[in-house]
């Protein structure tokens, strides 16, 4: 055995060996390069193979073969070092420098039909996209690099790609598309013998079907997909597998189980050197612990996650790792710690800009200062959630505004030019009505001069009359305008009004129902230390607390403002679907007022996972195909 272990030391250390050989040997030859060209392919090739051992060198190598092809206007050398450029920056989490470079490869590639680096660009700044959570705009590049994949027949790209448009499908809730282009990855991958790419695919696969809560058929692709990575023998698929085992018990709500399975996705994690998974992996230990309130394991195992995540420089996974310490010192009481941390969170999330984390951050920030009563903290955070929730609205308000005046002008000028119309016309036919009268008057001044005069000072009077009832017709038409224009303004702020109300009640409901299981929770805590006749009240407490959580008063009031602000959608949807029940006009109406599927939960006091499987019963009755958005459908009622 030891001879054996001998012998994979030497060969490991002898791979190494090479490796660094075959690298200074590339250092040697740009050294002694006298040509450009020469030069830049060196540099690029020596960045790729630094790349996974060292991201600041490969940039620098990157960055010189920048320099050199924009000094000699080296076309494809170009385009290839700022895709390299690109693809490094995004494995260094800079995405807005990432997708400049994306930017300046692309129109290369387009302009000069380099076809095969044009599709790599899509395929990777889909994924710098994806990794800002924005996962339609990644569907696109996606989408238009498969066919450019697929015309180069290129098949181990496919296979890939498949997998990773699969998963932004499946977080905009798009399971069946997903399910098929993970299908299509599988058969491609056993027709080329890639074990490690059926792996990745059926990894997605067990995901969706847990998100689908189709349990039974995940369980037999976990099952089978654990014997894949053992017969492998390769540890980051091991802890792969045991990762998705801890997210199907967490589905089941089998939190123990769940527990067990990440923890032993961490031993093998840390057996990893540098793995830049273990801080997801602390991470999920220690959601675990705080689902099961051990808070002090919890903040140990954040506390670890963001360490990890600051040595990868994974801003979003700190975030994370800070804003669940600061929720377990709240369940310990340390309120003011609590605070500290999450403003901190805060802080980090304004810097990156992602406004989906600072959402929830403000929520807690509220939510804590409400429970320490200090009010004003709390109204300062509750006031910055609005102006957030105002923000993210702002480019559909804007939208729609622009298509207003753009409709108002068009209307505006189409009656301006009927106007003219109407007058030229009008023009035309005194012009000609005076040259008759000027004939008649000719011939009259021929017959009976003092007639003519007479006919003239007729005309003269009725010019006059004519000129004067026009001013009274423009005064008219000016009064007219303002008084529609003053009538839009009125219906605008009458129409902000209420969908202000609206919001704040919305607010209000989902802020109350969040009191309410606090308070419910608390109570649960003092109930089991609490004497017999103390308990009885306690109970009778929580039962009123359940009854005033499940009355229909304060849904009745949101339905009451909803149909200010939207008088015609409920008519609509039951006039289009006639089977739609109480429920689903309730959460039609939520989902058009564009609220997340956890604000849903909250109001409607059941889990997210309820509040998905709902949608999904919806989309059904709607009709909506998979390419469609059921948002864009209730949007546009």
């Amino acid at each position: 055995m030891r001879a054996l272990l001998t012998i994979l030391a030497c060969l490991f250390l002898t791979n190494l060996l090479v490796g660094q050989s075959a690298l200074d040997s590339l250092k040697a030859e740009l050294k002694q390069a006298r040509d450009d060209t020469t030069r830049i392919l060196l540099s690029q090739q020596i960045a790729r193979k630094t790349s996974a051992f060292n991201l600041d060198t490969a940039i620098a190598m990157a960055q010189h073969a920048r320099r050199w092809s924009e000094r000699i206007n080296f076309v494809r050398g170009k385009a290839e070092a700022y895709y390299q450029l690109a693809r490094l920056y995004t494995m260094q989490n800079q995405l807005d420098t990432a997708k400049v470079y994306f930017q300046r490869s692309i129109p290369i590639c387009l302009a000069h039909g380099f076809s095969a680096l044009l599709a790599d660009n899509y395929w990777f700044l889909g994924n710098a996209i994806s990794n800002e959570d924005n996962y339609p705009h990644a569907a696109e590049y996606y989408l238009k690099a498969i066919p450019l994949f697929d015309s180069l027949h290129d098949e181990r790209s496919l296979m890939a790609i498949y997998i990773n448009y699969a998963w932004v499908m499946s977080e905009t809730g798009k399971y069946p598309e997903a399910s098929q282009y993970l299908y299509r990855s599988i058969r491609l991958a056993e027709k080329n013998n890639q074990k490690q790419t059926i792996f990745d695919a059926n990894h997605e696969l067990a995901y969706i079907l847990v998100c689908m809560e189709n349990y039974p058929e995940a369980l037999n692709v976990l099952k089978a997909n654990e014997k894949r990575a053992i017969a492998l023998d390769d540890r980051d698929k091991i802890s792969i597998a045991a990762g998705d085992f801890a997210n199907y018990y967490g589905g089941l709500g089998k939190t123990d189980s769940s527990l067990y399975y990440n923890l032993k996705d961490l031993s093998i994690q840390l057996q990893i050197e540098n793995s830049k998974d273990l801080a997801l992996v602390y991470n999920n230990v220690g959601s675990d612990y705080l689902a099961m309130k051990d808070y002090h394991k919890a903040i140990e195992y954040f506390q670890a996650s963001l360490a990890s995540s600051g040595q990868h420089r994974n801003t979003y996974n700190q975030i994370l790792s800070l804003t669940q310490i600061g929720e377990a010192y709240q369940g310990l009481g340390e309120f003011s710690r609590a605070a500290s941390i999450q403003r901190n969170a805060l802080s980090l999330s304004h810097e990156i800009g992602n406004a989906q984390l600072t959402e929830d951050i403000l929520r807690n920030l509220d939510s804590l200062y409400r429970q320490t009563r200090q009010y004003e903290l709390a109204y300062q955070a509750l006031q910055s959630l609005n102006e957030l929730l105002d923000s993210t609205e702002s480019v559909e308000k804007n939208k729609q505004m622009a298509e207003l005046q753009a409709r108002y002008e068009s209307e505006k000028q189409a009656k301006e030019i009927a106007v003219q119309k109407t007058e030229i016309l009008g023009l035309e036919a005194q012009n000609t009505k005076e040259r008759t009268r000027k004939i008649v008057a000719f011939l009259g001044l021929l017959i009976l001069g003092t007639l003519s005069m007479w006919i003239i000072n007729r005309q003269r009077l009725k010019i006059r009359k004519d000129a004067e009832i026009r001013q009274q017709e423009q005064r008219a038409l000016k009064a007219e305008k303002a008084a529609a224009e003053l009538a839009r303004e009125q219906l605008e702020s009458e129409l902000l009004f209420k969908q202000k109300e609206l919001t704040s009640h919305t607010l209000h409901l989902i802020q109350k129902n969040e009191l309410l299981e606090e308070l419910k929770s608390r109570l649960a805590s003092m109930k089991q230390s609490a004497a017999s006749n103390t308990a009885r009240e306690i109970a009778k407490i929580d039962h009123l607390i359940d009854f005033d959580r499940y009355q229909d008063e304060d849904w009745e009031n949101f339905k009451s403002y909803f149909n200010q602000v939207h008088p015609e959608f409920e008519s609509q949807l039951k006039a289009s679907y006639r089977d739609l029940t109480a429920n689903d006009l309730k959460l039609a109406a939520l989902i058009r007022m564009n609220l997340s599927s956890k604000q849903i939960a909250t109001i409607n006091n059941v889990s997210t996972l309820a509040v998905k499987k709902a949608r999904y019963r919806l989309r059904k009755k709607l009709n909506i195909t998979e390419e469609e958005s059921l948002e864009d459908l209730l949007m546009a009622l």
